[in-house]
């Protein structure tokens, strides 16, 4: 009989193994639940076990599925989720009119 104090220790391809969805093999950080409650990708088109289309559904239908060493900080979010804008805003390119169509009177909404 094996000493209980002795830890098991599972390969990298094992622990990688245990944390993927077993329908579309993606890592259980990128899973999302629709209402069919299959395990899926978020950028799959239909259920994998349902084929039930996500085309039809509202993105509040899907939720993360989280492991237990997942935490939710939901001040760190909203950080991120700022960072994130702001640098997509910096990289948005500078839009200036052309000062000739301006003036023209077919372009008045411009103004």
């Amino acid at each position: 009989m094996k000493d209980e104090s002795q830890k098991c220790v599972f390969s990298k391809s094992e622990v990688e193994l245990e944390e993927e969805c077993g329908i579309c093999m993606e890592m259980n950080n990128m899973v999302v639940l629709p209402n069919c409650t299959h395990f899926l990708r978020g950028r799959s088109q239909s259920c994998p076990s349902c084929r039930d289309s996500l085309t039809r559904m509202d993105s509040g239908d899907l939720w993360m599925f989280l492991d237990n060493n997942d935490t939710v900080n939901p001040c760190a979010i909203v950080r991120e989720n700022q960072r994130r804008l702001f640098v997509y805003i910096e990289k948005l390119p500078l839009v200036v009119p052309d000062q000739v169509l301006v003036s023209s009177p077919y372009y008045y909404h411009v103004r």
